[in-house]
C-alpha cells in the first residue's frame, strides 16, 4: 500500500513533465519501431559510406568524400557511427540506433529546458510550456532531426541550469558537473551550434554578475570553469577536428558576403505568423513558434517593471534576430574575430532567440 501511495505521490508531483515525456515517446514511436529514418540531409553522405569503410577496411579515411577525407576527425563520427560500432551494433540495426540517438538528444534537450525553466522560477506546467515552445519551434525542430546538430540544442539551457544551481549555494560541484555535460555537447555536436550555445551561456553569466547591481565575478568564474572542463574533456575530439579543418576549405576565413548565407531578410519575419509564407524568404527562415506562445511573449513586456530578468530575455531575443539579419553590423563585428570568421549562417542564432522567446512566453 505504501509503494502504491509513493507512486501516486511521485506522479502527482511530476505529472506535467511525465505528460510531455509520453507525448515525445508517441511522436517518436513510428521512427523507433517502424524502421523509419529521420531526414538527415547531407549526413547520410557520411554515415553510410562510413559504415562500409569501417567494417571492411577498418579505416577512417574515405577517398569518396572531398577527394579524400578523414571522417574520424569530424563530429559526425562521434555523433552516430563511433558509438554505434562500439556499442549499438550488438543490439540494433543502424537506422534504429540512429533514431535512438535522436530521441536521446531530444529528451536531453527537453530535460535541461525544463530544469532551467524551473530554476528561473516557473511552475511545472509553465516550465512544460517553455520547454515545448523551445523544442517544437520550427527552427529548432528542423535541427533536432539531424544527428550532428541535435546534441547542440541542449547546451544553452544546460548552461543556464548549472549557473542557476551555482547561484543557489555557490557550490562549485555544479560548474564541474556543467563542464562534464558541456563536453558531451562538444564531442557530439556541430561545432558552430555548440559555440553559439556557449556564447549564450556567457551572456547569461554576465547578466547574473550584474543582476543585483554589484559585480559578482564568481558567476563569470563559474562559467569559465564549465568551459575549461568541457573543452579539456572533449580535447581528444576537438584537436584532430580542428587540425583537419585547417586543411579543408572550411579552415579558411570566409568573405563577409559568403558568411551571410541563409541570413534573414524582412520577408522572413512574416513566418512568425504564417509558417508557409514563401515569398522572398531564405533557406533557414523557419521562425514559426505557434500563435499563442508568440502572443504570450509579447505580453511579457507588461511585466518588465516587476521582473528585471525579462529585460535580459528581451535583449537576447533582439540580439539573436539582429545578428541573423543579412549584413547585420553585429554579424560583421563577429566576423572580424578568430574562429567566427570561418563560420556562415548567422540565422543559426535563432536557436538562442527561440529559448528567449520561450522564456518570455512563460512570463
Amino acid at each position: 500500500m505504501e509503494n502504491k501511495n509513493e507512486k501516486l505521490t511521485f506522479f502527482k508531483k511530476n505529472y506535467p513533465i511525465i505528460f510531455l515525456s509520453v507525448f515525445i515517446l508517441i511522436l517518436f514511436w513510428p521512427m523507433i519501431f517502424g524502421n523509419k529514418l529521420f531526414p538527415g540531409f547531407d549526413l547520410t553522405l557520411i554515415f553510410y559510406p562510413y559504415s562500409y569503410y569501417l567494417l571492411n577496411q577498418q579505416s577512417f579515411w574515405n577517398p569518396g568524400i572531398l577527394s579524400g577525407f578523414d571522417i574520424g576527425a569530424t563530429p559526425n563520427a562521434f555523433a552516430g557511427n563511433w558509438i554505434y560500432y562500439f556499442t549499438g551494433i550488438k543490439f540494433f540495426d543502424f537506422i534504429t540506433f540512429y533514431n535512438i540517438l535522436i530521441l536521446f538528444y531530444f529528451i536531453l534537450t527537453s530535460v535541461f529546458s525544463y530544469l532551467a525553466s524551473r530554476k528561473l522560477g516557473f511552475d511545472k506546467w509553465v516550465s512544460v510550456l517553455v520547454t515545448s515552445v523551445y523544442i517544437f519551434s520550427a527552427y529548432n525542430l528542423s535541427w533536432m532531426v539531424n544527428i550532428v546538430t541535435a546534441p547542440s540544442l541542449f547546451i544553452f539551457p544546460a548552461l543556464i541550469y548549472f549557473l542557476l544551481k551555482f547561484k543557489e549555494k555557490f557550490n562549485w560541484f555544479w560548474p564541474i558537473l556543467g563542464g562534464i555535460a558541456l563536453s558531451l555537447g562538444l564531442i557530439m555536436s556541430h561545432p558552430q551550434f555548440a559555440l553559439i550555445g556557449i556564447f549564450g551561456g556567457f551572456l547569461f553569466s554576465v547578466f547574473l554578475a550584474w543582476e543585483s547591481g554589484e559585480r559578482k565575478w564568481h558567476f563569470l568564474a563559474s562559467f569559465l570553469v564549465i568551459v575549461l572542463i568541457g573543452f579539456a574533456l572533449a580535447a581528444f575530439q576537438l584537436i584532430p577536428e580542428y587540425q583537419t579543418s585547417r586543411l579543408a576549405q572550411r579552415g579558411l576565413a570566409l568573405g563577409f558576403a559568403q558568411s551571410q548565407e541563409c541570413s534573414l531578410g524582412v520577408a522572413d519575419f512574416v513566418r512568425y505568423f504564417l509558417p508557409n509564407f514563401g515569398f522572398g524568404v531564405n533557406c533557414e527562415s523557419l521562425l514559426y513558434v505557434g500563435a499563442l506562445p508568440l502572443i504570450f511573449a509579447i505580453f511579457a513586456i507588461i511585466y518588465l517593471k516587476k521582473d528585471i530578468r525579462i529585460l535580459f530575455w528581451l535583449l537576447l531575443l533582439a540580439f539573436a534576430l539582429l545578428f541573423s539579419l543579412k549584413y547585420s553590423p553585429l554579424a560583421w563585428i563577429f566576423h572580424q574575430l578568430p574562429i567566427w570568421s570561418s563560420l556562415r549562417g548567422p540565422a543559426r542564432f535563432v536557436m538562442l532567440g527561440n529559448f528567449a522567446l520561450a522564456v518570455l512566453s512563460g512570463y
